[in-house]
């Protein structure tokens, strides 16, 4: 896993393949997360001082955070605001909702460590097709229903005081 600085307000994190290993998804432990976290707010702290509040970090693709996208799509399922048969939320577009959903996610949170979450925002949200789901099987990783699983995943987070 690498934190790659932009101004010290803004980082990007990428999973990053170990050489010569198989092609399977990397997924760090918390334990890496967390040490990450640490020296990106360790790194932010005098800017905080001079009034940036928040630091902002891209996570990259849902889909390689499983416990996260898992949560998001079972959420999606059982929220009143989303159509199942349509697959797109009820009102609104699917960034916003699927935005509120993060913004509420427990695994995120847990994920995240003692930061607090200020702010999340997304983009390219994946919603299966209808064909999608007619071909995945149930107890796979993806949904068996219209429901978001995956989107670029970008949060603001502050110290937690």
């Amino acid at each position: 896993m690498v934190l790659e600085e932009k101004d010290r307000s803004v980082y990007h994190l990428r999973m990053v393949q170990p050489r010569g290993g198989a092609k399977a998804p990397c997924v760090p432990s918390a334990e890496a997360f967390t040490n990450a976290f640490g020296r990106v707010m360790q790194d932010a702290a005098p800017f905080q001082k001079q009034g940036r509040e928040t630091v902002r970090i891209f996570l990259g693709r849902l889909i390689e955070l499983p416990e996260i996208s898992k949560e998001l799509s079972s959420s999606a399922r059982q929220a009143k605001e989303w159509n199942l048969a349509s697959g797109k939320p009820v009102r609104g577009s699917e960034n916003v909702f699927v935005g509120r959903l993060l913004l509420k996610s427990e695994a995120l949170r847990e994920l995240l460590g003692g930061l607090k979450l200020a702010r999340v925002s997304v983009e390219k949200v994946l919603i299966p097709s209808r064909d999608m789901v007619n071909r995945w099987k149930r107890g796979a990783s993806y949904p068996n229903k219209r429901v978001p699983y995956d989107c670029l995943l970008w949060v603001e987070v502050a110290a937690s005081r």
